[in-house]
């Protein structure tokens, strides 16, 4: 009996171990397996799936998500009229507010004689109203040949004349051009570079577009006035660089370009512009700068000697500068957000990123609220900043909480995982956002200023020359900062144009910058 016993005790363990070998291996085949449905979760969204990381209403339900958060706060908030009826209010949409047209023609619409006239003694009808319509009519772009006479006058007659030192010939001014000799006005030149870096129009099809109005003018002409006139502003460019490097607050990203005709370098291999955004007493500043690497070397170039905080994504080419002495380094939200959305998404939409998901939704509702309040001006930057950190230090720190308790605990090469460590490694930056008012919680600010950039990259594809894409630099710069301070793109670069041609070289151009210059002081 005792050997029976003995004989079924190893039976059982060795059942209990292949047991734990079965569960053991159940367990890595299931994360393999999580690993495979992501990967092909990835390929799939990448070919097939939408850029968006908005969710479904279903799944905004399900775990009370905050769509878009972080674009949504940036958004300034819109007035809602009120109409007050019996018991509720009711919020009024209303219809868009109407163009604003340069000129109005009232066209009569009337009966033929015969209509008006009464049917039973022939007189014509009364006149009782006139009922109202509306149209609007875009007339096609013309053009005008400008032709500048310049009287020329000669030596006066008189006696006195040869021996007054005078000009014996002296010619009236012609206009001021920003390219001499050019055969288009500057607001011509301002139209077509408009064109291209505010709307997104490559010249190719500028080219066509002013063809079709009876201006034959060449994209070859285009890019090379583009690059002339880019010189011309450059003093309002450097001035604003240097406004930036003054800013309390920096936000940084880069983002990949094609430059053909590199010297030692393939026409296929990637450049980048370096972009910036900060603050003039409050007034935004954007920053293009063109450079033909990823390198670290070039933040640390671009911000030498600043001073202030540096906020960025989670790229390794940031961690030199963030480091050096004056500079506190941020980090995003955003990207962190990003990351376990992946996770989320990869998961069918299921499992614990949501949680992640939901948390951060608090961060980015406080943030909404309050900041709101500050645009409204019912309370400064000092009570902003102090009433933002009380409120989000909870939420702050359910958020390490969290990351702290699943760390480790899933399989660190799976979405879930890699986000845990992602957010983890960024955390200490990330968290700063509540030190200064002007920052935020993500870089959503100068990513946005980077898109209108990308809608145009997918139209020209690329740009020929280092000289090319510093010049795009120069204007992405000049026409974004313009357009974030409230200016007309075409109307500010015609005046900036008007003004420097009739200027001495290395004038003083502080006044035509475009946070510091109103829409109001210029007409054209």
């Amino acid at each position: 009996m005792a050997d029976v016993a003995a004989q079924e005790s190893d039976t059982l363990d060795e059942l209990r171990k292949r047991v734990d070998a079965l569960v053991e291996e159940n367990a890595a085949l299931k994360r393999e397996l999580l690993l495979v449905n992501e990967k092909l979760f990835a390929r799939e969204r990448a070919l097939f799936g939408v850029s968006s990381e908005k969710l479904a209403p279903a799944d905004e339900l399900q775990y009370r998500l905050f769509n878009e958060a972080e674009v949504e706060s940036d958004k300034a908030p819109q007035e809602e009229t009120k109409t007050v009826v019996r018991e509720h209010t009711r919020s009024n949409a209303g219809r868009k507010k109407r163009s604003n047209p340069d000129e109005t023609v009232e066209v009569l619409h009337d009966l033929a004689a015969e209509e008006k006239a009464c049917p039973c003694c022939g007189s014509e009808r009364p006149l009782i109203k006139q009922e109202r319509s509306e149209e609007f009519d875009l007339v096609p772009a013309k053009v005008v040949r400008i032709v500048h006479l310049k009287n020329v006058y000669g030596p006066c007659r008189c006696d006195g004349f040869a021996g007054s030192g005078e000009k014996t010939i002296v010619t009236a001014k012609g206009p001021a051009k920003i390219v001499k000799g050019s055969d288009f006005t500057n607001r011509s030149i301002a139209l077509c570079i408009a064109a291209k870096y505010a709307d997104g129009i490559p010249f190719a099809r500028v080219e066509k577009i002013y063809e079709r109005s009876g201006l034959d003018v060449s994209r070859t002409t285009l890019s090379n006035l583009t690059i002339r006139t880019a010189l011309k502003v450059s003093p309002i460019v450097e001035a604003m660089n240097r406004d930036l490097k003054l800013s309390p607050v920096i936000l940084m990203d880069e983002t990949p370009v094609q430059v053909h005709r590199i010297a030692g370098k393939k026409p296929t291999s990637q450049s980048y512009m370096w972009v910036s955004y900060g603050y003039r007493e409050k007034h935004p500043i954007v920053q293009f700068v063109y450079k033909d690497t990823r390198a670290a070397r070039i933040p640390n170039a671009l911000l030498a000697g600043y001073k202030g905080y540096l906020q960025t994504d989670g790229y390794a080419g940031y961690s030199g500068i963030g480091q050096s002495p004056g500079i506190v380094h941020v980090g995003c939200f955003a990207h962190i957000r990003r990351k376990f959305f992946e996770a989320y998404e990869s998961a069918g939409k299921t499992g614990e990123a949501g949680q992640m998901l939901a948390l951060i939704k608090e961060l980015y509702s406080v943030e909404h609220r309050l900041r709101e309040r500050l645009d409204r001006s019912q309370f400064d930057n000092d009570v902003f900043a102090s009433m933002r950190a009380v409120e989000v230090a909870p939420i702050l720190g359910r958020i390490r909480s969290w990351l702290d308790s699943r760390n480790g605990s899933v399989t660190p090469q799976g979405n879930l995982g890699k986000a845990i460590t992602y957010a983890l490694i960024e955390w200490p930056k990330a968290s700063r956002y509540v030190d200064h008012p002007l920052l935020r919680p993500d870089t959503n600010l100068v990513e946005s200023q980077i898109r209108p950039f990308v809608v145009g990259r997918r139209g020209w594809l690329f740009m020929d020359s280092p000289s090319g894409a510093t010049a795009s630099a120069a204007y992405y710069s000049l026409l974004q900062t313009a357009q974030l301070n409230g200016h007309d793109a075409v109307r500010y670069l015609s005046h900036v144009f008007d003004q420097l041609a009739s200027r001495e070289a290395g004038a003083n151009v502080d006044d035509l910058l475009p946070y510091l210059l109103k829409p109001s002081d210029y007409k054209n």
